[in-house]
């Protein structure tokens, strides 16, 4: 696969499920890769293939994930910022990140036992 790329990072906002004008369901979604302390990255990225489209079913805004994706290049949203876009190829969720069933409370710390 020619210009692959690995992204770990955190969803923005939740992923937006749509279909394809021939019916094929389709993920579009943004993901902030902070460039270990640098300036924080947003790729827009684009998802046609099921078997990546399974996890993104589950992630919420937050949720850490790791995508493997094809550049597809910069895309100018009002012609001042340029934010790089990627065609997924897989996603998983990365650990220590935001759990799709997290809801940011204390579950399974102080003196309750999660099991």
């Amino acid at each position: 696969m020619a210009n692959s790329i690995t992204i770990i990072g955190n969803i923005v906002e939740p992923p937006e499920f749509k279909k394809t004008g021939e019916g094929a369901d389709m993920c579009k979604f943004r993901i902030a890769d902070d460039n270990y302390g640098q300036d924080v990255m947003f790729w827009s990225c684009v998802v046609f293939d099921e078997s990546p489209l399974r996890p993104l079913r589950k992630a919420k805004k937050g949720s850490k994930m790791m995508v493997v994706a094809q550049l597809k290049g910069w895309r100018d949203d009002d012609d001042k910022t340029r934010q790089p876009s990627a065609k997924v190829f897989s996603a998983s969720f990365v650990s220590g990140g935001k759990k799709p069933d997290d809801e940011g409370g204390d579950r399974g710390r102080g003196g309750d036992l999660p099991f």
